[in-house]
């Protein structure tokens, strides 16, 4: 889509990573079949994943086609190029003591509350861009994911399509997330007096309007400088959301729990995703199914 096309644009053009082709500066004209190819294999091995990397290569060569289409160009050479194979690659998180550096490196900085709300609701970037005062409720613990900020330029603020991504999260009110959005609403009361409203979004600029994506991403990077722990791909706020289901799956909570505070709309979705994290489910069930069918102890045969 439009949308989809100026965020990518927006992302990996404009700006793009130092190790990336920079391609933004050049003419349609100039570029070739090695520059898709570098730039194919600059974001592989920068940590963006096969489904990120190809679909900004079919984004690219839309627009080439439609070059074509208005006899600005002659060919596209994005057809050229073959995309990466499918492979189905495990998402990237965080172990539970990365997590917890990080969450120690994020204290009393400008991105502590952000990454705090996505590392324990498993929200999306954009829905937990998208919460306002009103959808928190400090007595129950309950979060009501209604609404987001699109990506892109305009970072406009949209309600929820689909029935599985609105949803309520129930969590204890006296976590530590709660003391921290406690003391910015008090903070933004005291900044903001008669100009702060339940109806304002949590994160955003003094005039009320959401905060762009530069600038949780800044204050990430600003983060990520200081922990001791390295990834062998690049990782993201997106990061936290796989971090929360693979973690819990982990130790044990059921894969229907994941799925519906995920807001995933299918659990096939939740399967499909974080398999590696519930793999040693097979022996479980085979252990507890046999000590209740004979329910003592069996006494193991030697095989030697």
């Amino acid at each position: 889509t439009k949308k989809e096309y100026r965020s990518m644009k927006k992302r990996y053009l404009i700006n793009a990573d130092e190790s990336l082709p920079k391609l933004a500066n050049m003419k349609l004209v100039d570029v070739t079949v090695d520059h898709v190819e570098e730039l194919k294999d600059s974001m592989r091995e920068l940590g963006y994943s096969t489904q990120t990397v190809n679909g900004f290569k079919n984004q690219l060569s839309s627009s080439f086609k439609y070059a074509i289409k208005r006899e600005r160009l002659i060919r596209n050479v994005f057809s050229q190029v073959t995309g990466l194979s499918k492979v189905f690659e495990p998402p990237m998180y965080l172990l539970d003591s990365e997590l917890r550096e990080l969450l120690q490196a994020s204290k009393n900085t400008e991105s502590e509350l952000f990454i705090n709300l996505l590392s324990f609701t498993a929200m999306r970037f954009g829905e937990g861009r998208g919460i306002m005062w009103k959808d928190i409720n400090f007595e129950t613990g309950e979060i009501q994911v209604l609404r987001q900020v699109q990506e892109g330029v305009d970072g406009k603020v949209t309600s929820l399509k689909t029935k599985s991504s609105i949803r309520t999260l129930e969590l204890d009110s006296e976590m530590e997330l709660f003391n921290i959005l406690r003391a910015e609403k008090v903070k933004q009361k005291r900044m903001l007096g008669i100009g702060f409203s339940e109806d304002r979004l949590v994160f955003s600029a003094p005039d009320g309007k959401p905060l762009s994506e530069n600038y949780f991403r800044d204050r990430l990077k600003k983060v990520q400088v200081d922990l001791t722990f390295t990834k062998e791909r690049s990782w993201s706020f997106h990061t936290l959301r796989h971090t929360y289901c693979t973690l819990n799956l982990a130790r044990g909570v059921d894969v229907m729990v994941i799925s519906r505070i995920a807001g995933h709309s299918d659990i096939r979705t939740t399967y499909e995703n974080y398999y590696h994290a519930i793999k040693g489910e097979g022996k479980k069930v085979s252990t507890d199914y046999s000590e209740i069918i004979y329910a003592k102890p069996i006494n193991k045969i030697s095989v030697k």
